[in-house]
C-alpha cells in the first residue's frame, strides 16, 4: 500500500493506493479532531510509503503525526518529478497544482492537457505533450465569489444555489446566481477556446469539489477525474519511493 495525504484549503484527504490504483479515501473537514485522523492511521503499517502535500499555512500537527509513524516525502519545489516543471517560480507553486499536472501527464501521455480544478479557487493548469508543465491561471472559486458579494456590499444576501439559472435573473437572488455561476461558465468556456486555438488536439480534464456542477454545461469532450490530485501525488511518491 501507498499512503497519500492531501491537506487542502477546505478538506484533508488520506488515500491508500495499491499497484492497481486508488484503493480507498478518507476525508476530513479542517475542524476534525486530530484523534479521528490518528485512529485511522493507527492500523496502517509503519513501512507504508507516504507523501504529504499541503497548501495550509498551519498543518504542523497533522504532518507531525504522519512523520512520527511513516517515512514521509513532503512535496516541495525540490522533489523529483516525472515531468519538467517550467514554472518560473516553482517555490511559489501550489502542491495541488503540481500534483494535478503530474497526474494529467501520466493519464494522458503525449497529449496537450488543460486541467481545470474547481475547488476553493478555480485553477487552470497546462501540461504540454512533451510532459512539461507551463503554468496557468487562478481565479476565485464558487463559494468565494458568493461570499465576496455578500461581505463586500451592504445589501446583497449570501446565496446558496442549487443549480445554474438562466442568464437573465428575474430577482436579486437569481441575478447573483446567474452572475456567479454563468460567469464561471463563460470564464471556463473562454479559457478552453483560447487554449484550443493554440493547441489543436487539446485534452480537457475537470477535477475538484465543484466540477460536477459544471461538467455538463459544455459541448467539449471533457474527462472528469475527481481524484486527480491524489493520483498525481501517488505517481510522485512512486518515483521517489525509497527502495
Amino acid at each position: 500500500m501507498y499512503l497519500v495525504a492531501d491537506l487542502g484549503n477546505t478538506r484533508i484527504k488520506l488515500a491508500l493506493f495499491n499497484q492497481k490504483g486508488l484503493h480507498s479515501i478518507k476525508k476530513y473537514d479542517l475542524e476534525s479532531n486530530i484523534e479521528s485522523i490518528e485512529a485511522y492511521l493507527i492500523d496502517l503499517d509503519s513501512n507504508t510509503p507516504c507523501i504529504v502535500s499541503s497548501v495550509l499555512a498551519n498543518s504542523n500537527q497533522i504532518e507531525a503525526l504522519l512523520n512520527e509513524k511513516f517515512n514521509v516525502i513532503s512535496l516541495n519545489a525540490k522533489t523529483t518529478l516525472p515531468i519538467v516543471n517550467g514554472y518560473k517560480t516553482p517555490e511559489t507553486l501550489g502542491d495541488d497544482r503540481l500534483a494535478n499536472a503530474v497526474g494529467a501527464s501520466a493519464l494522458f501521455p503525449e497529449k496537450d492537457v488543460l486541467v481545470i480544478d474547481m475547488g476553493t479557487c478555480i485553477k487552470y493548469d497546462f501540461i504540454s505533450k512533451n510532459a512539461e508543465y507551463l503554468g496557468g491561471a487562478i481565479s476565485p472559486g464558487v463559494q468565494m465569489r458568493f461570499n465576496s458579494l455578500n461581505q463586500n456590499t451592504g445589501r446583497l444576501p449570501l446565496v446558496d444555489p442549487k443549480n445554474v439559472v438562466g442568464v437573465t435573473g428575474t430577482n436579486t437572488e437569481e441575478s447573483i446566481v446567474s452572475g456567479v455561476l454563468n460567469g464561471i461558465i463563460f470564464e471556463i468556456e473562454g479559457t478552453i477556446n483560447r487554449y484550443s486555438s493554440l493547441y489543436e488536439s487539446l485534452t480537457i480534464v475537470f477535477t475538484g469539489g465543484d466540477h460536477q456542477r459544471f461538467v455538463k454545461q459544455f459541448k467539449y469532450r471533457i474527462f472528469a477525474r475527481p481524484n486527480l490530485t491524489l493520483e498525481g501525488l501517488y505517481y510522485i511518491l512512486k518515483i521517489n519511493e525509497v527502495k
